[in-house]
This record gives C-alpha cells, structure tokens and sequence, in this order.
C-alpha cells in the first residue's frame, strides 16, 4: 500500500518562504505518476499471490464478504456458508480473484482492490 502526499505549504514554515516552489499542476501530476506506479507495482504482487494459501483471521463483513488480511497485509475476502458472525476465525484461504468492494475512504476511486479468496478446509 502506498500513500502519496502533496506538499502544501504551511505558513510560518522555512520551506514557505522558499522562493522555488512547485506548481499546483506539476504536483498533481507527479502525484498521479506516483500513485499510477504504486498501483501497477500492486497488481503484480497480487497477481503473485494468486493460487497459493494464507491464514487470514477474518475482521468484519463488507458486502456479503468476509474480510481479513493475510501474512504480507494483503486483504483478502471470502464468502462464508453461514450468516454466523465470523468475527476473529482463524481460516485457510486460497486466492483465487479480485473483488472490488466499496470504500468511501479510498479517495482516489471510491473502489479498493481486495483479493478473493476460497476457504480451504
């Protein structure tokens, strides 16, 4: 996971008084290059993951999925056979897809990449 920040100046800082700011426009831009990269470098990593199986303690209940994170931070979701709470199960899970569940905190597309995963017994 990557998180990019865009400078802004503070007033009473050194660094606002500094003659050779960046411009707003080339600042969006170098922010986007950098969060285009971080997502390309996420997408490899999770199409690594594909296939092979984790422990995940499952966390909470996000659009019919259950969702935990694996070992490396990854989060990973799974549908499980019963509507009992699942809250803190330590499961084996394989990974085996992408679900795009909706985040109102992600800001960049309302939408966070969350691996799918089946429940292995």
């Amino acid at each position: 996971e990557c998180h990019v920040f865009r400078y802004s100046q503070m007033e009473g800082t050194a660094a606002a008084k500094r003659a050779d700011q960046v411009d707003g426009n080339v600042k969006k831009v170098r922010s986007d290059q950098m969060l285009a990269a971080a997502a390309e470098g996420t997408e490899a990593f999770m199409k690594r993951m594909q296939g092979k199986v984790f422990d995940v303690i499952l966390e909470q209940k996000e659009s019919g999925y259950w969702t935990g994170y694996t070992q490396n931070y990854v989060k990973i979701g799974v549908q499980m056979p019963d509507d009992s709470d699942h809250h803190g199960e330590e499961i084996r899970v394989r990974a085996d897809g992408y679900l795009d569940i909706s985040n109102a905190n992600h800001e960049a597309s309302g939408l966070e990449k969350i691996m799918k995963g089946e429940r292995q017994l």
